[in-house]
């Protein structure tokens, strides 16, 4: 029997070997030698293991992918030192937090965090924060300050088998359009988003009825470390305005204010007037309980742009912020820079409405109102008698 065991010890240290992997995570992760997973703790977004020195790792995901920048690194500690606290661990706090880079080019943050346990005991948490493919994957091994050196070597370790499967992705950053017809450049910190993240973005764009079809709109987030995302998105909307200009605009903003905000349950405050790209716009800012909205519509050869901002980390200014330094940049990409298509009557009505005294009105009514002069005085010239005429 002892025989068959030695010839089996190979194959079972292989298999030991062998990678978990994760779906959700999109990759896969090999446990040194010696570890093992927590019963019912192996899926497809997370792992728990324990080693033989009773040093305990988790992995685990936070959605969108975000740079380990030091700002980034810093709202993590944050949130290790929370987690620890939330499994009772006392007095934690953060002994370092760096940005490093791994041999294979791959950016990683890493954080160390000291804490007591129950009965005066202490410990160390060793933490990694990896981008992958739309989401950031975080790693963490922790145990008790005799075998911190342990600690530390078994999250070395357990980055370098690692491994994913593609990502972190390439973004898009800057000029944005939408193939309806217009563009846009986005601030800095905001980038078009990643496939798995439009699934958050979805979840917020349901909010106003709108599927965000790429075919009709660009979107673009800010996305957080942690928490909710930042998001502001440009649809067409194929409803055409009247002419929109800085006469017409509050006639034509009860119109506008009406369709979009008719049926609110709160009163919601009318547009300011700014510029959208080229041409007059409406900007609006709707009250949410909690959560900064606004809504901004400038008219197009397709009908509308309707560019709605959501905020999650950003407070209302910071919304603002962001916005305005949008809308000067939005450029309509049709031939013609994207003129509202308008027909004769309304461009008439807009100036016997809005424009009584232009020029437009003016000099065509004088005119016409110095030809019926010319012919009343020729009508009654000629019914006159010349007093002279016999002479």
């Amino acid at each position: 029997m002892s025989a068959l065991l030695l010839s089996l010890l190979p194959l079972l240290a292989t298999a030991q070997a062998e990678p978990y992997a994760m779906n959700d995570v999109g990759g896969s992760i090999e446990l040194p030698a010696g570890w093992q997973p927590v019963e019912n703790s192996w899926a497809d977004w997370e792992i728990k293991a324990k080693s033989r020195d009773n040093v305990h790792m988790h992995l685990w995901l936070t959605p969108f992918q975000v740079e380990p920048t030091e700002g980034a690194v810093n709202v993590w500690t944050g949130m290790y030192a929370d987690g620890l606290r939330g499994e009772g661990l006392q007095d934690v706090k953060a002994t370092s937090f760096e940005v490093s880079t791994l041999e294979d080019g791959r950016t990683v943050g890493r954080v160390v965090l000291e804490f007591k346990i129950d009965g005066g005991g202490k410990g160390v948490g060793h933490f990694a924060a990896i981008p992958a493919a739309g989401q950031v994957v975080h790693i963490r091994t922790i145990g008790g300050s005799r075998v911190a050196k342990k600690v530390a070597k078994g999250l070395d370790e357990l980055i370098a088998g690692f491994t994913l499967d593609k990502g972190p992705l390439d973004v898009q950053t800057g000029r944005l359009e939408s193939s309806a017809g217009f563009a846009a450049t986005l601030p800095e910190g905001w980038r078009a988003p990643l496939g798995k993240e439009m699934e958050a973005v979805r979840e917020i764009s349901a909010k106003v009825g709108e599927n965000l079809d790429p075919d009709d709109c660009w979107v673009a987030i800010k996305p957080p470390p942690i928490g909710e995302v930042d998001l502001i998105w440009a649809c067409q909307a194929e409803v055409h305005l009247p002419p929109v200009d800085e006469y017409s605009f509050e006639g034509v903003e009860a119109e506008v204010h009406d369709r979009y905000f008719g049926r609110s349950d709160k009163p919601v405050p009318h547009a300011e007037q700014v510029n959208i790209g080229d041409r007059v716009g409406f900007y609006y800012r709707p009250p949410v309980a909690d959560l900064a909205v606004r809504l901004a519509i400038s008219p197009y050869n397709g009908g509308q742009v309707v560019m709605w901002g959501f905020a999650g980390n950003l407070d209302e200014s910071g919304l603002d912020a962001a916005m305005q330094a949008v809308l000067p940049t939005v450029e309509y990409t049709a031939e013609g820079g994207g003129q509202p298509i308008i027909g004769a009557d309304k461009w008439l009505m807009h100036y016997l409405k809005y424009r009584t005294f232009s020029p437009a009105v003016l000099c065509p009514t004088l005119a016409c109102g110095g030809v019926s002069l010319a012919l009343v005085v020729l009508v009654l010239g000629r019914g006159r008698k010349n007093k002279y005429e016999d002479i």
